[in-house]
């Protein structure tokens, strides 16, 4: 199975989310999408929707964190890439 890590993906709609979220179920490519809990600006119900289009993608919330996740919680999500990669 082929794996893939998106550090952002930008959509102009909901549907454009939803349908190439269903291409990469379709061609078996493994999604993890990662969350800050705390996020003011991508929508919270966001991991909802993107379960619902491709319920074998891996959503990590990571508690305590807003939008800028990746720089103040490095080590969470580094190490949930890393579990991702290896399974």
């Amino acid at each position: 199975m082929r794996k893939c890590v998106l550090e952002r993906q930008v959509h102009s709609s909901e549907s454009d989310m939803r349908d190439a979220h269903r291409i990469l179920k379709e061609r078996n490519v493994s999604i993890l999408a990662i969350f800050g809990e705390e996020d003011s600006v991508i929508p919270q119900n966001t991991a909802k929707l993107l379960s619902e289009v491709n319920n074998t993608a891996q959503i990590v919330k990571i508690k305590g964190a807003g939008h800028g996740l990746v720089t103040t919680h490095s080590r969470q999500i580094n190490e949930a890439i890393l579990r991702f990669l290896h399974e």
